[in-house]
């Protein structure tokens, strides 16, 4: 099995997030907690394990962007490498 990701130029929203995971201990360890109780939960049904990540997911990458927009850091991504 592979699981591929494609984006389209500019879209930097899984640097962001991984970025910002990397660089916030305690929000990764609250994503892996997230991921544990969801596998569990979800009985391999991966359409429901990522809608259950989806709020979280979406609260890290705006948490990532303001963060960016005050650190003075680039914001968006072109081919791959912030701009």
């Amino acid at each position: 099995m592979f699981h591929i990701h494609l984006r389209y130029p500019g879209d930097c929203d899984e640097i962001r997030f991984c970025t910002y995971l990397k660089a916030h201990p305690d929000t990764a360890r609250a994503y892996e907690a997230l991921k544990r109780r969801l596998m569990l939960a979800c009985g391999g049904n991966r359409d429901v394990y990522t809608a259950g990540k989806t709020s979280f997911v979406t609260a890290v990458i705006h948490a990532a962007e303001e963060e960016a927009r005050h650190s003075g850091m680039p914001t968006s991504v072109e081919g791959g490498v912030y701009e």
